[in-house]
């Protein structure tokens, strides 16, 4: 699907980038360059499809990011490379370069780290703490049963009299 996105991005701009060239000019005018990131948004470890359109047949290309990482752009103006989003949160530009025509872009990818499934951690405290009520309710059966053995003991002393 990725691949796809990228595709058909690339002749987008293939079908509008091109012109007749003016007089003058030493050849055909091309669309603005533009770096197209897929995932925008990616996890940690994930790939990220990078893609530099408006470059010349042939140039390298040099995509500026941890490391920074070339590819040749092919014939129909594009530069394909696959970078891979770091450990931590948090966005990254990305600089492509074409090494003989200086054209440039960026464009930003972020990287966000998922909860684990089911929330993962501890469940934060609501309610109250039942500790003190368990404790009083545990002494107040413990008289009542005292006090029930001491009046089973009267009892008997008195039905024996």
């Amino acid at each position: 699907m990725k691949k796809l996105g990228l595709l058909l991005t690339a002749i987008a701009a293939m079908s509008l980038g091109s012109l007749p060239a003016s007089a003058g000019d030493d050849g055909p005018y091309l669309a603005a360059p533009s770096l197209v990131l897929s995932p925008s948004t990616a996890s940690p470890g994930a790939s990220v499809a990078a893609s530099f359109i408006g470059c010349s047949v042939g140039e390298v290309v040099n995509f500026t990011y941890n490391p920074t990482v070339s590819a040749t752009c092919g014939t129909d103006g594009v530069a394909n490379t696959t970078l891979t989003a770091p450990a931590a949160a948090g966005a990254y530009p990305v600089v492509a370069v074409g090494a003989t025509s200086g054209a440039t872009a960026t464009a930003t990818f972020t990287v966000v780290v998922a909860a684990p499934p089911g929330g993962g951690g501890e469940l934060p405290a609501t309610g109250s703490d039942n500790a003190p009520t368990a404790q009083i309710a545990t002494g107040l059966v413990a008289a009542g049963a005292g006090l029930a053995i001491v009046g089973g003991l009267r009892r008997r002393k008195h039905a024996s009299a």
